[in-house]
């Protein structure tokens, strides 16, 4: 199938997994892995797919990020019916290649290789968000579950954090300050806790809850986890 760019596993129905693959297109799995289909009718030919982003509260949506060589094509598409097609929902006026996707509800944030684009209508149209993300590649987005408000970007510089559903972004004064941070994910049993895979520095992990009860006046300890 060659190179792998992206892999989701449906937090809902976790036997659903979605793959894509540089030369190959998108496939999709309904019994974890054992066997897969192409999931491909209603994207461009030429379409990569860099990330998936399955919604966490209607099982049947899934969100792709389409990266195209024309630009009419790269934007957002959207599955309703598990990946069975797709719809493209708007082109993404970016002069960088896309490398993230996350979703909360019709809000959409997309990283891209120039900075952090956001949609609060599904894709259908975008904003590039101001201040600290613009100019950094943004390779991961992480929404907290529980307060979805506050959002973490994992950049080509350190993270950034977002406690107003991306409309202004700080950089967390915790974890891997100024290293590039390649992938963000929350602990799946305990949303406190933050995960940051690194580029050449290893993984971190962080204790976000002083951060979620609105304390930003601390500086939280991040604890290296492997190298």
């Amino acid at each position: 199938a060659g190179v792998a760019t992206a892999v989701a596993v449906d937090p809902v129905r976790t036997q659903n997994v979605f793959a894509s693959f540089l030369s190959d297109g998108l496939y999709r799995s309904t019994n974890a892995g054992d066997s897969w289909t192409a999931s491909r009718s209603g994207l461009p030919a030429t379409a990569s797919i860099p990330a998936i982003a399955p919604s966490r509260t209607d099982r049947s949506v899934i969100s792709i990020a389409v990266s195209a060589p024309n630009a009419q094509d790269r934007g957002i598409s959207i599955s309703t019916n598990s990946g069975s097609d797709w719809s493209f929902r708007g082109a993404l006026s970016t002069q960088g290649e896309l490398r993230s996707l996350a979703v909360d509800g019709s809000a959409l944030y997309a990283g891209a290789t120039d900075g952090l684009y956001i949609s609060s209508n599904s894709g259908v149209s975008w904003t590039r968000a101001s201040g600290a993300t613009e100019g950094k590649a943004v390779r991961s987005i992480a929404i907290h579950g529980e307060t979805p408000a506050y959002i973490f970007a994992g950049t080509s510089s350190g993270i950034y954090r977002s406690a107003n559903s991306g409309q202004d972004w700080l950089a967390f004064p915790a974890g891997p300050f100024d290293l590039s941070v390649d992938q963000l994910h929350f602990d799946a049993r305990n949303e406190t806790t933050l995960y940051a895979a690194t580029i050449g520095s290893g993984l971190y992990r962080c204790n976000l809850a002083p951060v979620i009860s609105g304390d930003d006046s601390l500086v939280f300890p991040d604890v290296p986890v492997g190298s």
